[in-house]
């Protein structure tokens, strides 16, 4: 898994700038927004949203991996995603967010971490749960 997440990485693969956070209930939410990414800049996706799909393909209880596949691509094509908000109301309003996809300066520090080759096992001694969060 390690050498295709170098690949991916030299190939100039781009996403939209959102953490996503996979909850107990088998969904994804948004759990942080990158600095200056698309999803930030968009102004449509916001902390807390609950992503019910992307590009028309339930993430209902996929893979981190899978989740990946899905909004990582080619720079500067589109990705849409289909968002749950909650109003002010305390209701929850379905809302389709369509994203750029553009180079994330996080994506290739984290891959340039895992290069040096300190942390061979797929643990992170980070304590950001490694295994429930990913950023693309």
């Amino acid at each position: 898994a390690e050498a295709e997440a170098e690949a991916g990485a030299d190939t100039g693969v781009c996403g939209v700038g959102i953490t996503f956070k996979l909850r107990m209930d088998g969904h994804y939410h948004v759990k942080a927004l990158a600095e200056g990414g698309p999803a930030q800049l968009s102004g449509q996706v916001d902390i807390g949203d609950i992503v019910v799909s992307v590009s028309g393909i339930s993430i209902h209880h996929l893979s981190h991996a899978q989740l990946a596949q899905l909004v990582l691509g080619p720079k500067e094509t589109s990705v849409e995603l289909v968002l749950l908000k909650r109003t002010p109301e305390g209701e929850l309003t379905t809302c389709p967010a369509v994203l750029v996809r553009a180079e994330l300066p996080s994506l290739s520090n984290l891959s340039g971490q895992s290069d040096e080759g300190e942390q061979p096992s797929s643990g992170s001694s980070d304590g950001s749960e490694p295994g429930m969060r990913v950023t693309v």
